[in-house]
């Protein structure tokens, strides 16, 4: 298939609601590459003329048109009339909101697509036709063509058949012989969060018609477990008691990460409606307040800035979905991310596969360059990256890091103590103040940590990593670099350009360092396989 264009048409009846989640889903879960097309056709059905309607409906149908056509209209007034009402239908399909959703997610992957409208009766037939006329590769049907799949799967020879299920699951009629399931949500059942609305839609930003532009999380349920990422709108104030209960009093065996050196542990828990959730306390005065019994004098602040933290929405960052203020307790709660920290991988060195590394370092370096859009910065560390099963990262523990610049000195020397030392960049010593410099440096450490596997001073000769690993990244020796539990399965040049990367993202001086935005464009090219200039290696290594 390398090189084909795939033509994927999506046969809808238009009369019946878009399930644009759905939609989403299977084009996601079909891998299409830039240049690829996608047509949506929107079938709808004939208005009906008197002539043409069956008795029983006569009735209805010309009480709807009395007042639009008296005894004196002729034929051709009757025809024009409908005519116009089935334009305006056509033209409402193509403008519908759910329409704008698939538009805007195929324009991010460089797919083209366009919107066919068509009047016809028999959906099978006409989606036979129109999908024989464009040279359709993959046929996705309707969830109403459950008894249409047979006939259609027998006039069309496209490699891909699928349809659309009700639960916004997708079937599979046809598949390329050896080829297994891609899409993420299919014939595997329901969500742990069965409970939420499932829809996963933000408005991001405005359109050039005046609408809110929308856009669709792409990994939006596991693979492996089903666990789903909960509803967009959903954010709440919750009870301690509640909070309580879902962690099982916040026991040891729901803990997920001890939060670093922080001293605030991270905890799973389930609500009572069956919703998985993560909860972190917050250091925000929290001690001070529960230690003396007063009240909080920045009680307003604090409300204020996670409702802030519970507007961010990126594919790689946690959602915050509430919070607890409630007797000095200072909780965050965020979704729940299946498969534990990335400090739990690296520290039992569980089997992290090459390609799963050099996407759970694309990722996170793609949520940083969100977060730092809206001037969140700090706690860039392993503890703080959440993988699902299909190692997608999520970067959680945000804190209220927003206005940092303004903390008094004692909060900011708590915060750096708590902190990681091998993680805290050289200028931050002296300014005791995050940036987007001093989270590339950061990053840079964690880049190193997934190359290397080492944690430990057994793994790095009884030297700090950085004091081991430093010498080895400057002097490109990267045959003692490389895990050994990747030795015979890692990408060379990947390696090199990895290396580089984290070389520029370690320089002491924060003006030599790469910008964020440089590195998460630089880690997308080596992530697919692209020659990435600046970050090749010399012909002579």
């Amino acid at each position: 298939m390398a090189g084909k264009v795939e033509k994927v048409m999506i046969s809808l009846d238009a009369s019946k609601e878009l399930p644009s989640t759905a939609i989403i889903t299977a084009l996601h879960g079909l891998f299409l590459r830039p240049l690829d097309k996608t047509t949506l056709l929107g079938i709808i059905p004939p208005l009906r003329s008197a002539a043409t309607t069956p008795p029983s409906m006569a009735c209805g149908f010309l009480t709807r048109y009395k007042r639009k056509l008296d005894s004196s209209s002729t034929i051709k007034q009757k025809e024009e009339l409908s005519d116009q009402e089935m334009e305006r239908k056509m033209d409402a399909y193509r403008n519908k909101d759910e329409v704008w959703e698939i538009t805007d997610f195929c324009r991010r992957k460089q797919i083209e697509f366009d919107v066919h409208v068509q009047i016809g009766y028999s959906l099978k037939d006409i989606t036979v036709e129109a999908a024989s006329k464009i040279g359709a590769t993959c046929v996705i049907l309707d969830r109403q063509m459950k008894k249409d799949g047979k006939y259609v799967m027998e006039n069309l020879s496209c490699s891909r058949i699928l349809r659309l299920k009700t639960d916004n699951t997708i079937e599979y009629l046809r598949q390329p012989r050896g080829l297994g399931i891609s899409i993420s949500n299919t014939e595997r059942g329901q969500s742990s969060h069965s409970n939420c609305d499932c829809s996963h839609i933000i408005h991001e930003g405005t359109s050039s018609r005046g609408q809110p532009q929308q856009r669709a999380f792409e990994n939006l349920v596991c693979s492996v477990c089903n666990n789903r990422r909960p509803s967009i709108g959903f954010f709440k104030q919750f009870k301690f008691k509640d909070i309580k209960d879902a962690t099982n009093s916040f026991s040891p065996q729901n803990l997920m990460s001890d939060g670093g050196g922080s001293g605030k542990d991270i905890h799973m828990g389930q609500l009572a409606n069956g919703m998985l959730i993560t909860v972190k306390e917050h250091s925000f005065f929290s001690d001070m307040v529960r230690k003396h019994a007063v009240r909080d004098p920045k009680e307003k602040e604090f409300k204020s800035e996670v409702r802030f933290l519970g507007k961010i929405r990126d594919e790689n960052v946690a959602m915050l979905v509430g919070f607890c203020s409630e007797d000095g307790h200072r909780l965050l709660v965020y979704e729940y991310v299946c498969d534990g920290s990335l400090e739990q991988y690296l520290s039992n060195k569980r089997e992290l596969k090459w390609d799963k590394r050099v996407e759970i370092a694309t990722g996170t370096a793609k949520g940083l360059q969100y977060l730092h859009t809206k001037r969140i910065y700090g706690n860039v560390r392993p503890c703080n990256i959440f993988l699902t099963h299909d190692h997608h990262p999520l970067l959680m523990n945000l804190e209220l890091t927003r206005h940092q610049y303004d903390e008094p000195a004692d909060q900011t020397l708590g915060r750096d103590a708590r902190r990681t030392f091998e993680y805290v960049a050289p200028e931050y010593a002296e300014t005791g103040k995050d940036s987007s410099k001093s989270d590339v440096y950061s990053f840079g450490v964690i880049l190193l940590e997934l190359i290397t596997g080492r944690r430990t001073t057994q793994d790095t000769n009884g030297h700090s990593f950085l004091r081991w690993a430093r010498p080895l990244v400057k002097k490109k020796i990267y045959g003692d670099l490389i895990d050994p539990m990747v030795m015979d399965s890692h990408d060379l040049h990947q390696l090199f350009c990895l290396v580089h990367l984290v070389e520029k993202c370690l320089s002491w001086d924060p003006d030599r360092r790469f910008s964020i935005d440089k590195v998460a464009a630089g880690l997308t090219r080596i992530s697919q396989g692209l020659d990435i200039g600046e970050f090749s290696p010399p012909e002579s290594v």
